[in-house]
């Protein structure tokens, strides 16, 4: 059985994370200031692969840089469809 690890969110929420999926998880965190935003709306698009790529060959070897960029991929579809599920704010609020 493959062991797990605690994530803590800056919320303080934690939430258990398979060992193999760790390095993904922390990759996707420190990669977090890279979401692209859409027009005036300012609606989350994806995350910046140009400047993803740059940081992943920073600090990965290059035998794990392919694994790390597909599980951000499978991570930013996940976050993107939570944040499709969000209840959307009137423009009033925003």
């Amino acid at each position: 059985m493959q062991s797990k690890r605690a994530a803590r969110s800056s919320r303080g929420d934690c939430c258990e994370v398979w060992r193999c999926n760790w390095p993904v998880v922390m990759a996707f965190l420190d990669v977090a200031t890279q979401w692209m935003r859409a027009g005036l709306d300012g609606r989350i698009t994806g995350l910046h692969y140009g400047n993803v790529l740059i940081w992943i060959d920073h600090h990965y070897p290059r035998r794990k840089r392919r694994e790390i960029f597909e599980g951000l991929q499978i991570m930013e579809r996940a976050a993107l469809e939570a944040l499709d599920e969000l209840p959307k704010k009137p423009k009033s609020e925003k």
